[in-house]
C-alpha cells in the first residue's frame, strides 16, 4: 500500500508546501504521520501538522 501511496509523486520535483498538500488525512491504511515520513517531510512539520489535522478532524 505505501509503495502505491508513494509512487503518486517525485519527491524531488516539489518543494514542502506541494508535498505537504499531498498528506491525505481521511486515508484509512497511512496514518498522517507515516505519510509525512514517506514524503520526507521534517519531523517536527509532521508533529505540529499532524496535530492541527487530527483537531480537525474531531
Amino acid at each position: 500500500m505505501e509503495l502505491e501511496w508513494g509512487k503518486k509523486t517525485r519527491l524531488t520535483e516539489f518543494s514542502v508546501e506541494c508535498r505537504r498538500e499531498l498528506i491525505e488525512p481521511e486515508h484509512l491504511q497511512i496514518s498522517v504521520v507515516r505519510q509525512y515520513e514517506l514524503l520526507e517531510l521534517a519531523r517536527s512539520i509532521t508533529t505540529n501538522h499532524a496535530r492541527k489535522v487530527q483537531k480537525t478532524l474531531r
